[in-house]
């Protein structure tokens, strides 16, 4: 379960949005990743804190859509579909990937975009840290090996930037409850940060202090968002607070 702290955080940030899903019924695909599992509990935590009476049903996989009407889908599971027309809102949650040219998982999410663009809003994922993010991501290596006292090292180059996993959470409902269908709104952080970087200011949260090992030889490529003002869209935790969140986290669980 996630921290009181990380839930009231995405409530404070939504709190306006809520009123207008009181006894509603919300479809989340992809629940058991470590989107969806921010969404389910973020909504199971408005839900009860305001009282609205809202219900929400999540699934991973396979993908079965289910019978009668709803009020919104979130479509976070990994495949392409047509979206039905039993949900008044959608939102595909989608990936910065779909900006490249030629990787068969980027053309995958472009496939989805299209099949989605009449009927969701859609969000562009970028890099992120926080509870439940899987070890195959380089940050979050890092935090599992420095709270294991094992050393960092770092074999790529790529300037990226990172968002705080609570205020992707926020952003998604926001997208949700306000997006235009067929908009892409790219979610990320704003402060593009370099591997070696993020290594090093892991590193720094710990005494003693883990070995950091830097063996890059590439030239870096650049994996960041276009972020924009629209909907209210903002920051609240810093990479920096993002961390020493996630490092205390996976400390006590």
């Amino acid at each position: 379960m996630l921290n009181r702290a990380d839930l009231d955080l995405v409530l404070d940030a939504t709190r306006d949005l809520w009123p207008q899903f009181a006894g509603k019924r919300l479809f989340i695909t992809g629940g058991t990743g470590f989107v969806g599992k921010w969404l389910v509990e973020t909504f199971q935590h408005a839900n009860k804190e305001l009282a609205l009476g809202a219900s929400v049903t999540a699934i991973g996989w396979p993908l079965r859509w289910p019978n009668g009407h709803w009020d919104a889908l979130i479509h976070a599971a990994p495949v392409a579909v047509k979206i039905p027309p039993q949900f008044d809102h959608a939102l595909l949650v989608s990936s910065g990937a779909a900006y490249e040219q030629q990787t068969e998982y980027a053309c995958m999410k472009r496939a989805a975009e299209l099949l989605a663009v009449k009927r969701a809003a859609i969000a562009r994922l970028f890099c992120f840290v926080g509870p439940y993010l899987c070890d195959r991501y380089a940050i979050q290596t890092f935090i599992n090996n420095a709270v294991k006292g094992k050393p960092l090292r770092v074999t790529g180059g790529s300037i990226r930037s990172y968002m705080y996993a609570a205020d992707m959470a926020a952003w998604l409902w926001r997208i949700l409850f306000t997006g235009k269908p067929g908009k892409v709104y790219d979610v990320g952080g704003d402060k593009p940060v370099s591997l070696p970087f993020v290594a090093l200011t892991v590193a720094e949260k710990f005494t003693p202090e883990p070995e950091v090992i830097i063996d890059v030889t590439e030239s870096p490529s650049y994996y960041l968002p276009k972020l924009t003002s629209e909907l209210g869209l903002a920051q609240s935790v810093t990479l920096d607070g993002a961390i020493e969140r996630t490092i205390e986290y996976a400390k006590t669980h």
